[in-house]
């Protein structure tokens, strides 16, 4: 009995592990992708239990968790040594958080040259006031039940950029450094399939790839860094790779990510819940050419 059932453990945590890759192909690649750790975890588990019987299946197995999986872990994206620096802080808030207080604490320790935020309802956009003044630019644009969208920036917008793409869950703004310009821009994706993840990517991400210069993609993705959604952006994931969203009853994953173009990122330091569900990224960024 032992056997049957460890082979269609292996066989099902093959099929998340290898179809979790085809993303690209079916939206329905990307909400396996999510459990590929865990699947890989069970997968390998199994695998050895099943030596005792026969090498053939579990060394199959065992090449597809660590091909696949030591690839998809092993995302981490550099340009080379930068000409300038600027720094970035990346947080969902969480719509339920009223009191922003420890949030802006810990921002003005830092002094981030940009932040990006979402889930930023009324409430907490007006009690993020005070950081607000702090910054040149402050752009927010609504998107879900949930909240809008945000980007502040230390430095002054370049005029006619900001920009809130329609209802896809992006606010865009130009800024000008004291290095020439970049593109800031805060996401939130949308759940995976069978939501509407793919279908507004499909329509944000050409638009995101035609800025051209500099620029900064941080935000909520709702997918782990080796998904497609991830990997379809024409710039380098400049972030490393963290447990970013952490619930009670699901398996903490890695959905906050910041995206760089002519980037690569020093250092990643990531910041406490504060009172959200979702843990900050404070990340240094070096520029290239």
């Amino acid at each position: 009995m032992e056997k049957p059932f460890a082979r269609i453990v292996v066989i099902l945590c093959a099929f998340t592990i290898v179809f979790g890759a085809l993303g690209r192909f079916h939206p329905l690649g990307d909400s396996l992708s999510i459990f590929r750790v865990p699947a890989s975890l069970v997968c390998l588990y199994f695998s050895l239990r099943l030596f005792r019987v026969s090498w053939l299946f579990p060394t199959v197995s065992l090449a597809c968790i660590v091909s696949l999986s030591v690839y998809a872990l092993g995302r981490y994206d550099f340009a080379g040594v930068g000409l300038f620096r600027t720094t970035i802080y990346q947080k969902n808030l969480s719509f339920r958080l009223a009191d922003t207080t420890a949030f802006i604490e810990d921002v003005q320790m830092l002094e981030p040259s940009f932040i990006t935020l979402q889930e930023v309802t009324e409430q907490n956009w007006t009690n993020l006031l005070p950081l607000r003044e702090e910054y040149q630019t402050a752009l927010l644009c609504p998107f879900a039940a949930v909240g809008g969208v945000a980007v502040l920036s230390r430095y002054p917008s370049v005029e006619g950029t900001e920009t809130c793409h329609n209802d896809l869950g992006a606010a865009t703004v130009q800024v000008e450094t004291p290095n020439g310009p970049v593109w800031v821009t805060s996401l939130h994706a949308r759940w995976p399939f069978p939501f509407d993840q793919t279908k507004q990517m499909d329509r944000l991400v050409p638009e995101l790839n035609d800025l051209k210069g500099r620029g900064l993609i941080g935000g909520d993705f709702n997918m782990v860094p080796w998904g497609w959604t991830v990997r379809r952006f024409q710039a380098n994931r400049v972030s490393a790779t963290r447990t970013t969203f952490k619930k009670e009853w699901l398996i903490p994953i890695s959905i906050d990510h910041v995206l760089g173009k002519y980037a690569a990122s020093e250092l990643t330091d990531r910041r406490p819940l504060l009172g959200s569900d979702h843990y900050g990224l404070f990340v240094t960024v070096d520029w290239g050419s």
